[in-house]
């Protein structure tokens, strides 16, 4: 006697044979990186900011501290933003660089050679 799930299989295809190869990734910015960045610069007034401040009043897809972190490494690589010298040893605090004489730095590009 068969059982209901060989009953049910019989008529189907295998699953390896219909599925279809992966498709390339496009490489996307990552919205939480815009989203911080977005709060960042137009709700955040203060000249710097500390982990516990974007934790408390920061965007709330990104209040993880692991995430934040990683966040501010990615935005202090890029310029937007560098380490300050906090008033407490365990504490995390960031100067945000914006106004009129900042320039962020250029991504560099890969040209093709001729």
């Amino acid at each position: 006697m068969t059982g209901l799930f060989d009953r049910l299989r019989a008529g189907q295809p295998l699953l390896t044979e219909t599925t279809s190869p992966p498709k390339e990734k496009v490489e996307q910015p990552p919205k939480d990186l815009e989203l911080l960045l977005g709060w960042l610069m137009d709700r955040w007034t203060k000249d710097r900011v500390t982990l516990r401040e974007i934790q408390a009043f920061g965007p709330n897809p990104i209040r993880n501290k692991e995430k934040i972190l990683s966040l501010m490494q990615t935005l202090t690589a890029q310029g937007w933003a560098t380490p300050a010298k906090p008033h407490r040893y365990d504490m995390k605090r960031w100067k945000i660089a914006r106004g009129s004489t900042f320039r962020p730095q250029p991504q560099p590009t890969i040209q093709p050679q001729p």
